[in-house]
């Protein structure tokens, strides 16, 4: 997490590994990123996640994931899933 509280990328991808390879594709560090889900055998998103731009998510997420990740950016958006 990076100092403003907000994780630098976040990657959707059906599992760690492949989260892995996205994160070496795109160049970046363990450090760098974080993998979107929790609990299995169901996967739901981690509690907390943020990111400060749109452009900082990675991989294959539902766009009501990716609404909830970046609803504090805009809050004139509406929620159209």
């Amino acid at each position: 997490m990076s100092a403003n509280g907000f994780q630098r990328y976040i990657i959707a991808a059906a599992n760690l590994a492949e989260a892995e390879q996205i994160a070496q594709d795109n160049g970046l560090r363990r450090r760098e990123w974080t993998y979107a889900y929790c609990g299995y055998p169901t996967r739901q998103l981690k509690d907390g996640l943020r990111v400060d731009s749109e452009d900082k998510l990675l991989g294959d997420f539902k766009p009501e994931e990716r609404w909830l990740l970046t609803a504090h950016l805009d809050k004139g958006r509406t929620h159209d899933v």
